[in-house]
């Protein structure tokens, strides 16, 4: 039964067929509750590879987050955060939605969908130079790798032949002994 298209306060009217009962219309009044309409905050461009937070109205329970297949929710977005972190993966036209039930227990018929235009992100790259070619077997050599677009923190994982070696830091100090030896 639809008892109205507005929140308020809505009376049916229920009258017998008969004149047995003469105590008609029965009245049964019901409030009509609002359905939440769920807005969602955030940048509507990004770039690939970036993460980006999305908010809605806090204090709420069972809030539903998703995101379109281009899309990886990497913090929140879970039934009690009001704040969704994504980073997107694909270029062009991706979306992020929520919906949630108020304390009255409505929830709106739709979730609420957001939309997000998503540009490639800029290459990263790298380039690494050496304080010497050719080496001497005992000789200590610097490596220097030179980022490019690498953000404002880059992360430097050096490997001789393989194995990780090193530490996060643009500079790696190698030793080499004999034979033939990788490092990238």
């Amino acid at each position: 039964m639809n008892v109205g298209p507005v929140a308020g306060i809505d009376t049916i009217a229920v009258y017998g067929i008969n004149s047995c009962d003469t105590e008609f219309p029965k009245i049964i009044t019901r409030i009509i509750n609002p359905r939440p309409q769920p807005h969602i905050t955030g940048m509507d461009t990004t770039c690939t590879g970036i993460e980006n937070q999305f908010s809605t109205s806090g204090g709420k329970n069972n809030y539903q987050w998703a995101v379109s297949t281009g899309g990886t929710i990497v913090s929140g977005g879970t039934a009690t955060d009001s704040i969704c972190s994504v980073i997107w993966n694909s270029v062009g036209s991706n979306w992020i939605s929520v919906n949630y039930p108020e304390a009255t227990g409505c929830e709106a018929l739709s979730p609420t969908q957001f939309d997000v235009w998503v540009y490639p992100g800029p290459t990263v790259s790298v380039s690494i130079t050496a304080s010497a070619n050719p080496v001497c077997e005992g000789i200590p050599i610097l490596f220097t790798a030179n980022p490019v677009n690498g953000g404002n923190s880059p992360l430097f994982q050096w490997n001789v032949n393989g194995e990780n070696q090193g530490s996060n830091s643009p500079a790696f100090i190698y030793t080499p002994v004999c034979n033939l030896h990788s490092v990238f």
